[in-house]
């Protein structure tokens, strides 16, 4: 048994419905769309997927003790057939499963971090469902598994490269002296700016229905010219785009509740890079 990481403790103490907004998931669910799906070599790359990466068979038990499992206790590989539905049903179908897809919680005591699916279309279309729990499977994991799986289906390679692991490199952070010595000195620095930290934004709350929590996409599409412009307007300012929208959206954020002052957490998800292959890793 291994003890959980603060981020991973967070996501574990989320799901617990014990507070005004828990008892939710923080996943990852994609989809993607494409033709002349092989199944059955979709599926040999998924096996060989959850042998590469241990952290696809993580288990976390009802105290928060995780531990690697050396066979998943579920199908690696879901099939639907919705060729023989008429359109209007076959699109009511797929919504549908985005509902509960995007709104379900894997069971992380059975060793479920990952669920993979395929939706059979016709014309030999397909949408290939993934859904991944950050406890397990960070956003850059996420990329990873899906560069891995992609590489292990076109090329058909069954075997298992010896990856470094999550817990291997783990350790070594914890007991790194460089890194010991920044952490202390971290500590040291945020208990003394603590006073001087910005609230959170004055956000309105209801009173949820724990039983049903909601999450919603909204998305806009920039053109090839508004995202020269986008991107030029960054470099003037010495900006990445990501930090040009972050401030965008603080802005927005800001005007709607009045608040001059406020914080917002951003993880990075990054990993001091001690051992080999640490960006290769779930």
């Amino acid at each position: 048994m291994s003890e959980l990481t603060p981020m991973q403790a967070a996501c574990w103490f989320g799901r617990k419905d014990n507070g005004q907004l828990g008892n939710v998931a923080s996943h990852l669910y994609t989809e993607f769309d494409g033709e002349n799906i092989n199944i059955d070599k979709l599926n040999s790359a998924l096996g060989s997927l959850y042998k590469r990466h241990e952290m696809l068979r993580l288990k976390v038990n009802h105290l928060g003790e995780s531990s690697i499992i050396d066979v998943p206790n579920h199908a690696l590989l879901e099939i639907e057939d919705f060729t023989h539905l008429s359109p209007e049903n076959m699109h009511k179908a797929l919504i549908e499963k985005r509902q509960s897809w995007a709104h379900q919680m894997l069971d992380l005591t059975q060793g479920q971090v990952a669920r993979f699916s395929v939706s059979l279309l016709p014309d030999n279309a397909f949408r290939l469902h993934i859904d991944s729990d950050m406890i397990a499977i960070d956003p850059d994991s996420c990329r990873v598994l899906i560069e891995d799986l992609a590489m292990l289906y076109e090329s058909g390679a069954s075997e298992v490269k010896n990856n470094p692991t999550f817990f291997s490199w783990h350790g070594m952070a914890k007991n790194d002296p460089i890194l010991k010595s920044q952490r202390k000195s971290d500590r040291a620095w945020w208990k003394s700016n603590l006073n001087n930290i910005a609230p959170s934004p004055s956000l309105p709350f209801f009173e949820p229905n724990t039983n049903k929590a909601e999450s919603h996409h909204y998305s806009a599409w920039l053109d090839a010219e508004q995202r020269t412009d986008l991107i030029t307007l960054a470099r003037k300012n010495n900006l990445t785009p990501a930090n040009l929208m972050l401030g965008l959206f603080a802005r927005t954020l800001g005007k709607a509740t009045g608040d001059e002052t406020f914080r917002i957490n951003v993880p990075t998800f990054w990993r001091p890079p001690i051992i080999e292959g640490t960006e290769s890793f779930t």
